[in-house]
């Protein structure tokens, strides 16, 4: 199984652990409907951060059905 590691920015007050429920549930159903396995998620909170190597942002962003989650 594969490891997947998201860097979320949050609302300000917006609950970090919601967030990385519904981000979670999201990605599984996701994966499911591919049928893939599903990777180990490890959530991390702030703004997006350079990669040491190529110096360039890794940036996705998705707009969830619950605006208050995110």
């Amino acid at each position: 199984m594969g490891r997947l590691r998201l860097r979320l920015l949050l609302k300000e007050g917006a609950d970090e652990k919601a967030a990385s429920a519904a981000v979670r549930d999201h990605l599984t159903r996701l994966y499911a409907e591919h049928q893939c396995a599903v990777p180990d998620v490890a959530f991390e909170f702030g703004p997006p951060e350079l990669h040491p190597e190529s110096r360039k942002l890794r940036r996705v962003i998705r707009a969830f059905d619950n605006p208050d989650a995110v």
